[in-house]
């Protein structure tokens, strides 16, 4: 039961932290201009890829200190007109998985191996990918579908299979499970 509260609270944090690095962002560009622009481009980017949630926050709190510093005096309020660009709290291998999740459901396969879903992922990506990147959101998939991923053969070579009822994917699901249905 802790540690369910403590994944809460940490969710909380993150909600908050990433609602308050984005009023700063723009702020932060306004204030400082084209320079900014690309610096918070690039944090963005930066923070799209990072996986860990204790390691977001250190790393928005971060950035976080250093717009304020580059800001100095000049932070007063916060224009509530214009609409700062919002960051995906989806990582990179949940953004594979949902594209892995399409394929599936669009191809009506049952099975995916990990061979497919790389080449899948590389034509979609447009660029070569690890063996261990695949692997990663190929077991991200049973989050989002219904079903297993096991291992077969010798190597790393691993295998999703979709089971029959596929409702996990809905928003449903929490309500089927509340109601004991």
């Amino acid at each position: 039961m802790k540690t369910n509260r403590k994944a809460q609270d940490i969710n909380v944090a993150v909600e908050i932290a990433v609602e308050y690095h984005n009023k700063l962002v723009s702020l932060y560009k306004m204030k400082r201009g084209r320079r900014a622009i690309i610096k918070a481009k690039r944090w963005g980017s930066i923070l799209q890829q990072i996986e860990d949630q204790r390691v977001f926050l250190t790393t928005i709190q971060l950035y976080r200190d250093e717009m304020i510093k580059e800001l100095g005096d000049s932070i007063s309020a916060i224009p509530k007109d214009e609409e700062p660009p919002k960051i995906q709290k989806n990582t990179l291998n949940d953004q594979r998985a949902e594209a892995l999740k399409t394929f599936v459901e669009t191809s009506e396969k049952q099975t995916l191996k990990s061979s497919e879903a790389k080449i899948v992922l590389e034509s979609i990506e447009n660029r070569k990918l690890s063996r261990c990147a695949v692997l990663r959101s190929l077991k991200k998939l049973p989050e989002i579908l219904y079903g297993v991923c096991d291992k077969i053969g010798g190597r790393s070579e691993v295998r999703f299979i979709m089971k029959k009822s596929n409702i996990r994917n809905t928003s449903d699901y929490s309500r089927l499970i509340q109601l004991g249905t």
